[in-house]
């Protein structure tokens, strides 16, 4: 304990003891009264490992080891594979497999190396139906489709005046009727024959290729111009064998139906020709005589 006595009669003093704080105060003294004084320290905690009153740098942060990884060696992983043979009546259709067309290739048809699971398989031939399915495909399982494809169909009217009787595909259809006849056929060719036993007979291929009736009207009745040329000209005019007393270049009146036409002149070989006629022809029939 230092004290010392101030000019004003203020007492000043210093405390210290280990291990405390110093205390540095100053009491106003009063000659009149005896005064007493209880001052309390307050300790210092002191680090062991550290100098008092000094701040200790933290130690630095390294960071983690990386645990240090084993390479284990790869295995090789093996596809499930599987096949999926495919096959259509009629053949020949295209395949999409999974959304995807299939290069060129046709039914039947066989996938080899196809992954195990589920897969979706599309059909298409012009004339059918679309088919489309799915299928499983089990590991080193063959997996078999096989389909009879339906047929896509048009309406075929056909209406013979005064009658006649109607044939298609060679299959007489109705004989002997003047009421229109209608019938479903399978998308494609067709051969369609009327025959009137006096007027004669109208043939013709048709395609059906889309589902809006095809109308077909066969009057016998009719007649159309048809113009008949030839070279040389002046050549005679013969319709199914028979003379019509014309001679070429000529417009003639011919019947609806399939006709022979045929040109004839003397010092030339003959020519014929097997024709439909019909309201749509137009162009001239000309015959090049060839000499003998």
């Amino acid at each position: 304990l230092d004290h010392t006595t101030e000019n004003d009669g203020n007492l000043k003093f210093r405390i210290e003891k280990e291990g405390y704080a110093v205390l540095d105060t100053v009491i106003a003294l009063n000659s009149e009264q005896n005064s007493s004084l209880f001052l309390k320290l307050k300790p210092i905690i002191i680090s062991k490992s550290k100098e008092p009153g000094r701040k200790q740098p933290e130690p630095e942060r390294k960071p983690p080891e990386q645990e240090k990884q084993i390479s284990q060696p790869k295995t090789e992983v093996k596809l499930a594979l599987g096949r999926i043979t495919v096959n259509t009546q009629p053949f020949g259709a295209s395949i999409w497999l999974d959304g995807q067309k299939v290069g060129n290739a046709l039914t039947p048809y066989s996938f080899e190396n196809i992954k195990a699971g589920r897969h979706s398989i599309t059909l298409r031939k012009d004339g059918y139906q679309d088919f489309s399915t799915n299928v499983s495909v089990e590991q080193n399982q063959t997996s078999v489709i096989s389909k009879t494809l339906i047929a896509q169909k048009g309406s075929v009217k056909i209406l013979v005046r005064p009658w006649g009787s109607i044939f298609i595909d060679g299959n007489l259809k109705k004989k002997e009727t003047n009421i229109q006849y209608e019938e479903s056929l399978p998308y494609g060719f067709h051969r369609i024959r009327v025959v009137h036993p006096q007027l004669g007979q109208w043939e013709k291929q048709i395609e059906v290729k889309s589902k809006v009736p095809y109308e077909y009207v066969i009057d016998f009745n009719l007649s159309v111009n048809l113009i008949v040329t030839s070279e040389p000209n002046y050549a005679e005019i013969f319709i199914d064998g028979q003379s019509t007393g014309s001679y070429t270049p000529k417009k003639i009146k011919v019947r609806i139906g399939k006709h022979t036409i045929e040109a004839r002149k003397g010092g030339f070989k003959n020519e014929k020709k097997e024709i439909l006629i019909d309201k749509s022809i137009s162009e001239p029939i000309h015959f090049t005589l060839g000499k003998m």
